[in-house]
């Protein structure tokens, strides 16, 4: 998904008018549609950063990729990659959160070893 589909995707899922992500941005209700459009193509990495906090994404989330992002009822953005296993994923993901660096590295080489054949 190109960085201007993800800025208008983003900004009308969260209920925002290209005035409202300016105002929030310190960007002219114009420049939000230029970059919507896809006229600016190098965007500055301040812009970026400030779009990205509007957004409620990480600037890495905002670049060109081939990767499309879903957001979720509670405003959650996630890498459609992650929607193989979604609810699994997300259960998972809720648990190592809240483990200590050891019982991750544990959780990591047990997960591992699953995913090694016998051979």
């Amino acid at each position: 998904m190109k960085t201007a589909e993800k800025i208008k995707m983003l900004r009308t899922q969260k209920g925002m008018t290209q005035e409202e992500l300016g105002k929030k941005c310190g960007l002219q209700r114009a420049a939000i549609n230029k970059y919507e459009k896809g006229t600016v193509v190098n965007i500055k990495r301040s812009v970026l950063q400030s779009l990205a906090d509007a957004l409620g994404v990480a600037p890495v989330d905002l670049l060109d990729d081939e990767e499309s992002i879903f957001i979720n009822e509670q405003g959650e953005v996630y890498g459609v990659s992650m929607f193989s296993h979604s609810e699994q994923i997300k259960r998972l993901l809720q648990y190592v959160e809240k483990m200590d660096a050891v019982k991750t590295e544990l959780l990591i080489s047990v997960a591992k070893s699953f995913t090694e054949s016998d051979d």
